[in-house]
């Protein structure tokens, strides 16, 4: 059974501010899983703070978690899968190819609500509670 897994920055996002399902979806997966997030997550999250100046919140959180950084082989993974999406047509953007990048560099599954972006990646593992 897998025991670790990558939670997208929506998800994290839908926790901090009580939304649904990604606020229970991060419960669950934080009694069952390992947590582990990005660097792009963290960048993304602290990024999004900046106006209000929350990073305390973000830096607290992220205590919490394994970040799992952008290195040269989810740089090579996330390299292909931009652009062989970009090449149907199907871009998911460059900060989920890293993402999926990761996740597949990691053999790792991704909780994520964006499920419009990751489905496009067969290779890619989801992880769902439904």
């Amino acid at each position: 059974m897998e025991t670790r897994i990558i939670v997208d920055t929506d998800i994290i996002i839908d926790y901090l501010k009580k939304r649904q399902p990604g606020a229970e979806l991060l419960k669950k997966a934080y009694l069952k899983y390992s947590i582990h997030v990005t660097s792009i997550t963290v960048y993304e999250l602290l990024y999004g703070v900046q106006k209000n100046g929350r990073v305390d919140l973000i830096n607290r959180l992220l205590r919490y978690v394994t970040i799992i950084p952008f290195d040269d082989a989810a740089a090579r993974k996330a390299a292909a899968i931009h652009y062989a999406l970009k090449s149907k047509g199907m871009d998911i953007g460059i900060k989920d190819s890293f993402i999926a990048g990761i996740c597949e560099a990691h053999n790792m599954s991704l909780l994520t609500g964006n499920l419009k972006h990751f489905n496009r990646i067969p290779s890619l593992k989801l992880l769902s509670f439904e």
